[in-house]
């Protein structure tokens, strides 16, 4: 849950928080999502860039 934590406001870097919890990037990516917490953050100009392309 810290390492969890940790992430969401952006102390920790997936792979760092994944080595704390003794699982790997990607795996830890897949937990966080299924916990509620977003992996990816854009801002409004960054989704609005993608939508329009």
């Amino acid at each position: 849950m810290l390492a969890l934590k940790l992430f969401e406001v952006g102390r920790l870097s997936s792979g760092k928080a994944g080595q704390l919890c003794g699982m790997g990037r990607v795996e830890f990516l897949f937990v966080a999502g299924r916990a509620g917490v977003p992996v990816v953050a854009l801002d409004d100009d960054e989704l609005s860039a993608d939508c329009s392309e």
